[in-house]
């Protein structure tokens, strides 16, 4: 076993620790001393000298709490007070219980015991692995920097304890077989002419080298301050990221695997996913997933329901049948099979998990394909002709977005009722299902309403094989299941009601050299009956062009008055165009009450 004796103070040794004990450490730890054992024997067998041995004695999963990020999942470095969007989750690790051993060197009837080193403050032992003796005698310990062959006793970085195999008379008369001597570096190759002093050296090294990465591999966590490449450690929850798989394939509308990102240059879903997770509020350039799923409600439902759905799926879903079915991919369902059994899973299957997400997904599309067509589709067809407007009423059965070097854009398909004219130019009721492109719209899924819009396209879905019309430009007339909405939507031309003259003046068209007389007014346009909420007072102005001087004079002495007037616009216009617009035309104005004067500022 390898004992170190760290520090000693005033000739005597405070306490051992026994670096060669069962030694409990995480995945990433075990990693790291297997490596540098294996750099270590690298040199050992360049040396000629016994190789050590990492002996796994129990390896197991355990849970185990960590603070992170709700949203995230990202390890927070920070307290739960600290960070309000923190909580304590349970996750899987990987845990070993190892072992170091390893033979000592022996040569010419001599067995290396340790090396020591010296320090100021003492001596520093490394024991060889499986070492005879457990302890040394005192006077070894202790800050004393002899030599057992030279007999002096000098400042020496490093010496050597040996153990004698056997009785050695001629050079050390007064020690037996089992008597320990120290030796210094410089004195090794006269004592033990027939080995490498080096190799001896360089076993030494060996022996501290190890001594240290132990340690370091005690002190490792499987985080160690972060948490990888992936952003979750070594190990990756279902939950998590089908929770990100579906946001990222919500908000682009489709699902890229890696070889065909390879393919189109582009970015996989996966990659998306995790560029997704790590984007850190507040950065100058910040994931758009990231932002939705912060800031977008209904966004976030909809990817939690989704994975939801994903998640009940990987429950119940038949891998055996595909894997009999499928002899060529047998071993990748096989994996998929596997990885669907595990809430965590290794970060180096994300590329398998985001396919057993794939898999859900054509499962899905296939399902939904297979409802659309037990629908009686015989009584659907094209609307309109193309080119030309319709008017139909509409059930918004579904809003998908995706993503498009123009940016992001709305796949809206819709089931509409309306009247038609056939081929001899009759009315006919038709039913069918519209197909519209948009980057927003008013209606939201499940929502019913009339609609205008000009056809631009008819074609057979390529799934259902149902007839569908392609729309453009289209705009709500009426919204059946929000009537609310429908405020604002009416046109009007003639206005009615209490306004304020704030101006009325005269000024020179230099263009025509004549005088032009013009009159400023504002109305409350809050309180029209079609308006449901009302708002802050005289909010639309209206600019009327007086005919002539004489109707001038007679509408100056209302300038700064409140009145009753009607008036009209030179067409008609939408109430919700009326209030956008910052100044509107008035055709004509007639005064019908003085109300009395306007308050002052």
């Amino acid at each position: 076993m390898i004992k170190l004796l760290p520090l000693i103070f005033e000739n005597e040794v405070d306490h051992e620790e026994d670096i060669g004990k069962i030694h409990i450490i995480s995945e990433r730890g075990y990693e790291f001393i297997k490596s540098k054992i294996d750099e270590m024997n690298k040199k050992a067998s360049k040396w000629g000298v016994p190789p050590m041995d990492l002996k796994i004695i129990k390896e197991e999963f355990i849970k185990r709490k960590i603070l992170v990020n709700k949203l995230t999942g990202l390890l927070s470095k920070l307290t739960s007070w600290e960070d309000p969007e923190s909580e304590l989750r349970e996750i899987i690790v990987k845990q070993y219980e190892i072992q170091i051993l390893g033979d000592p060197p022996s040569v010419d009837g001599y067995e290396f015991i340790a090396k020591i080193e010296h320090t100021p403050d003492g001596n520093i032992l490394n024991y060889a692995p499986k070492a005879s003796s457990k302890n040394i005698p005192t006077e070894y310990r202790t800050a004393r920097q002899a030599c057992d062959v030279c007999k002096t006793t000098r400042d020496r970085n490093n010496t050597f304890i040996l153990k004698l195999e056997k009785d050695d008379h001629q050079r050390f008369p007064e020690k037996r077989s089992g008597d320990f001597i120290m030796v210094g570096s410089g004195c090794l190759k006269r004592f033990l002419p027939n080995i490498s002093t080096n190799a001896l050296i360089e076993y030494a090294e060996i022996i501290e080298s190890i001594r240290e990465n132990i340690q370091k591999a005690n002190e490792m966590d499987d985080f160690d301050g972060d948490l990888g490449s992936s952003g979750h450690g070594d190990w990756l929850s279902q939950d998590i990221m089908g929770l990100w798989l579906s946001a990222v394939y919500l908000h682009t509308g489709k699902f890229i695997s890696k070889k065909k990102a390879q393919e189109f240059q582009t970015s996989s879903t996966i990659d998306n996913v995790f560029s997704a997770m790590h984007s850190k509020i507040g950065e100058d350039i910040e994931d758009t997933v990231h932002k939705r799923m912060r800031e977008d409600e209904p966004f976030k439902d909809k990817a939690k329901s989704l994975n939801q759905e994903f998640l009940e799926w990987i429950k119940t879903k038949d891998f055996d049948s595909l894997i009999n079915a499928n002899s060529d991919f047998s071993d990748f369902y096989h994996n998929l099979k596997i990885l669907s059994k595990q809430e965590n899973f290794k970060s180096k299957n994300s590329g398998f998990f985001s396919a057993l997400f794939a898999t859900f997904l054509r499962d899905k599309g296939d399902f939904e394909r297979k409802f659309a067509q037990k629908k009686n589709t015989v009584d659907f067809t094209y609307f309109g002709q193309i080119g030309n407007k319709i008017k139909v009423r509409v059930r918004v059965n579904k809003i998908k977005e995706y993503e498009s070097q123009y940016g992001r854009g709305l796949i809206i398909t819709m089931e509409a009722n309306g009247v038609d004219k056939d081929e001899h130019g009759q009315d006919v009721s038709k039913k069918g299902n519209l197909l519209y492109f948009t980057s927003k719209f008013e209606l939201k899924e499940g929502d019913e309403a009339e609609i205008e819009a000009t056809v631009k396209n008819h074609q057979v879905n390529k799934y259902t094989q149902i007839p569908e019309t392609q729309i453009t430009r289209a705009k709500v007339l009426d919204f059946i299941t929000h009537p609310e909405k429908n405020a604002g939507k009416s046109k009007v031309k003639d206005l009615k009601g209490v306004v304020r003259i704030s101006n009325v003046y005269e000024q020179m068209d230099w263009g025509s050299n004549k005088k032009t007389y013009n009159m400023a007014f504002n109305y409350d346009i809050t309180h029209h009956p079609d308006m449901t909420q009302t708002g802050s007072p005289w909010g639309i102005q209206f600019h009327y062009q007086i005919p002539n001087e004489s109707t001038y004079q007679s509408l100056k002495q209302y300038e700064g008055k409140i009145v009753d007037a009607t008036w009209s616009l030179t067409k008609s216009i939408s109430v919700d165009k009326l209030k956008s617009n910052s100044q509107n035309d008035a055709n004509k104005i007639q005064i019908l009450k003085i109300l009395g004067d306007a308050p002052t500022k």
